[in-house]
């Protein structure tokens, strides 16, 4: 305890400020006793202990668990091993997918088997592909569900070339003015129209002009039996008939034809499906590194897979699959139902079907035969991807190759006969929507061919008015390497100057679609005769329903049965008549169409006294 210097007064520990006299203490800690220091000395030291073990515990701690973005060296060690595994099964998993993908398939599944599944994925193909183009060409068709309505405008110009001009001016006696006058009275003709389908009917309207005014116009209808009504309404209001057009017209036939893709793409797949397990039965032969050249596309460094079917197999094949359609209720509906589409003059039930197959079956032959029939080959890269098929058909007589090879947007296809390429034909593209197309029909014995090839360019499909219409440019030519069409046109049309480059004739077909409108250019450019272009400009409309007209049979002039029934005879008569009336009327007004046919005789004088024998 401290005392006090100034009174003496005893004073507490700690205290600074003597209570009794107020002197201050100014330095009470070094009067207190040792013992008091050591005891101070031991709790200043235990805070400062516990400091430096809590920071030796956070150095370790932090050894152990770092801070983020501070690894330790062995993360780094673990995190470089974990590169390096991930680069090393990159570097084996794009090796085995480049260069042993297609030999370690086989190795696991067999040879038998990967055929099969190559097989099973092709086929499934072409069945999807079928269902899709005929999904597409049905959309084109006057369908129910496809209702289009357009409006258009068109003109027609024609340039003759000097050659043949000049051949004709001879043959006119220098009367040069016929010529040039019958060509601008054809370039100033104009038309212009509207076209409705709906609900699987058709009506149609086109006018024709020239600088008077209108010449004509022409009504069109079509029901859905494909029965024509055609009426000329300025010349008479008697209509013309083509009757059962729906064998002439099988698009509209085809159109009522309904089904279901889905259930469609099933059952074909369905149908494929004997075939495809008999593969793995066939005789499978692989070899290595081999080459197919098809056209323009060459293949190298394949493995050639292939699968031989006997006669016996073939047969047991077509049997099965008969079997299989004959239990598919739905495809067995579909083609019964719809047979007279396609068959016009025959009707026929499921059952009727159903027996058809089985008369089918029992026309094929023995199950037992081992002679080679078919063998199918797939031409594989080490990446296992498919790049050329064949299909070898063998015969007593005859032995047929059909080659087909594919890279990316590339398509070549050859048919050989005992060895002999007799067709060919090819799609090629040079970019996105630019290419050729190539159909060549060859003579196998002599060193004649020839065929037709179609350039194109920014080729896509778009809608307008309800329907899909193929955008770009196209030009067809013949493709004649050899000089085999241009000698039988110059033969048969014995060797006439204008005719010797007639092979080199194009068709150019340009359509664009430009502020909701459909721009079609089409021109024949006839080498060495003359050029010709149609141009037309549509636009869409509402398809609305359409009503037939009401005629009575014996007042339709029949076309198809050449005017064979009652009253046709008459009917005829009286068109001829209306005729001559129509035309008698347009002499009288048309004054440029009065000048061209006053050129080769015609006159009103002459019309009006043929029509008054008619009468």
């Amino acid at each position: 305890m401290a005392t006090c210097k100034k009174c003496g007064a005893e004073m507490e520990n700690g205290q600074t400020i003597c209570s009794q006299c107020g002197e201050p203490i100014e330095n009470s800690s070094e009067s207190q006793p040792a013992v008091a220091d050591s005891k101070e000395n031991l709790e200043n030291e235990a805070p400062a202990q516990a400091l430096e073990e809590e920071n030796t515990g956070a150095q370790h701690a932090q050894e152990a668990f770092p801070q983020r973005g501070q690894p330790s060296p062995k993360a780094k060690k673990i995190a470089i091993i974990a590169a390096c595994c991930a680069v090393l099964l990159f570097i084996c998993g794009f090796a085995a997918k480049t260069y042993f993908a297609r030999d370690l398939k086989m190795m696991m599944m067999g040879n038998g088997k990967y055929m099969q599944a190559l097989e099973k994925t092709c086929t499934e193909a072409i069945t999807d592909r079928a269902v899709g183009s005929l999904d597409m060409v049905m959309n084109q068709l006057p369908a129910k569900k496809n209702a289009t309505a357009e409006e258009f405008k068109g003109s027609m110009h024609i340039d003759l070339d000097n050659s043949f001009k000049g051949q004709i001016k001879q043959q006119l006696g220098g009367h040069d003015e016929i010529l040039n006058k019958t060509l601008d009275y054809i370039n100033s003709i104009t038309m212009e129209g509207s076209s409705n389908v709906n609900n699987q009917q058709m009506q149609g309207n086109v006018s024709f002009n020239d600088k008077s005014g209108k010449l004509v116009s022409v009504n069109m209808f079509m029901d859905k039996d494909g029965k024509y009504l055609v009426q000329l309404p300025e010349i008479s209001k008697t209509y013309l008939s083509m009757e059962n057009m729906q064998t002439a017209n099988p698009a509209f036939a085809v159109s009522k034809v309904d089904y279901d893709s889905n259930k469609l793409k099933a059952s074909l797949r369905a149908l494929t499906q004997p075939y495809v397990e008999a593969v793995q039965n066939g005789k499978i032969t692989v070899q290595k590194n081999q080459s197919l050249k098809v056209e323009d596309i060459t293949v190298n460094n394949a493995a050639k897979i292939s699968v031989t079917l006997s006669a016996g197999q073939m047969n047991r094949i077509m049997k099965k699959t008969l079997e299989v359609l004959k239990k598919d209720d739905y495809l067995c509906t579909y083609l019964s139902e719809n047979y007279n589409a396609f068959f016009p003059n025959e009707k026929i039930d499921k059952e009727k079907f159903k027996e058809m197959i089985d008369a089918f079956a029992q026309q094929l032959g023995s199950d037992t035969d081992e002679k080679a029939a078919l063998t199918v080959s797939a031409y594989v890269l080490a990446d296992d991807t498919q790049v050329a098929r064949s299909y070898e058909i063998s015969e007593a007589s005859a032995k047929v190759t059909l080659n087909l090879a594919f890279q990316k947007k590339q398509f070549a296809a050859n048919v050989l006969a005992d060895g002999k390429e007799c067709f060919s034909a090819k799609l090629l593209y040079n970019t996105a929507d630019s290419g050729v197309m190539q159909v060549l029909i060859k003579d196998k014995d002599k060193v004649q061919d020839a065929g037709l090839k179609i350039d194109f360019a920014n080729a896509k499909m778009e809608k307008f008015a309800n329907r899909d219409i193929l955008l770009g440019t196209f030009t067809l030519s013949l493709y004649d390497p050899k000089g085999t069409v241009q000698n039988a046109i110059q033969s048969s049309l014995e060797r006439n100057e204008w005719a010797k480059n007639l092979s080199k004739s194009t068709i150019k077909l340009e359509n664009s679609i430009k502020n909701d409108q459909l721009l079609s250019n089409c021109t024949f450019d006839l080498k060495g005769l003359a050029s010709i272009k149609m141009s037309t400009q549509s636009k869409p409309k509402t398809s609305n329903a359409i009503t037939m007209p009401a005629v009575k049979e014996n007042e339709v002039l029949k076309m198809v049965s050449s005017g064979t029934g009652e009253g046709q005879e008459e009917l005829q008569k009286k068109y001829a008549g209306d005729f001559m009336a129509y035309l008698s009327e347009q002499l009288g007004k048309d004054k440029d169409l009065a000048d061209l046919l006053q050129q080769v005789g015609i006159n009103k004088t002459m019309v009006d006294f043929y029509r008054a024998q008619l009468k």
